[in-house]
């Protein structure tokens, strides 16, 4: 398993605003993991007034293989009169 830190350098950032600011990257984080059906076994939060980071352990080497059918015009339209693509 795995683990990815991502660390975002600041402006000089008010203290008020920085638990918010974490939460926000955490939930954001969690949703793109999701998204992109990657798992991981904790998702931690660290902050500065320069610096907010948040740390996935435990993802996986790569993601589970998946099959996606995309679909394109019907050949009727597709295909010229001459029947050329």
């Amino acid at each position: 398993m795995n683990t990815y830190l991502l660390e975002i350098g600041l402006e000089e950032m008010p203290a008020q605003m920085i638990l918010p600011a974490v939460e926000q990257l955490k939930s954001l984080a969690n949703k793109t993991c999701e998204l992109h059906q990657l798992s991981f076994d904790n998702i931690l939060t660290f902050s500065t007034p320069r610096r907010l980071t948040v740390q996935l352990q435990g993802l996986p080497e790569k993601q589970a293989d998946r099959k996606i059918e995309l679909k394109g015009p019907p050949a009727v339209i597709a295909k010229d009169a001459k029947n050329n693509w």
